[in-house]
């Protein structure tokens, strides 16, 4: 009996694991990669993000060893890593990042500034 209890509970907590990883990315959000300056039409530089957008599955969260700014969102990064490595392989891929179903967070990518020489 305590066996079967033991594997009723392991089994639970696994079960429980994904689900709440959907609870607390319900509000998870698209960030571009790091910026860069691009030479754009007349005289000027757009700012374009070098390597894409990045699902972000809860605010705080940037870098999985960034633990200086916000230590509860590291933690939470690190305790949900395989299944947000997961999660950015097959639902939350690059490409949904276009498609206006999610939350983008654009900050300064895209904005034009013009390029003043002395």
């Amino acid at each position: 009996m305590p066996k079967r209890r033991a594997l009723l509970l392991l089994g639970l907590v696994l079960a429980l694991y994904p689900v709440s990883y959907l609870v607390v990315s319900r509000k998870g959000f698209y960030d571009p990669g790091p910026a860069g300056l691009r030479q754009g039409a007349g005289n000027t530089a757009i700012i374009v993000s070098k390597f894409g957008y990045r699902w972000h599955p809860f605010e705080g969260f940037r870098d999985l060893n960034d633990f200086s700014v916000a230590p509860l969102p590291a933690l939470l990064g690190a305790f949900y890593r395989p299944l947000l490595e997961l999660d950015r392989r097959w639902w939350h891929t690059e490409e949904r990042a276009e498609s206006g179903q999610y939350p983008v967070k654009n900050g300064i990518v895209g904005s034009t500034w013009t390029i003043q020489r002395k």
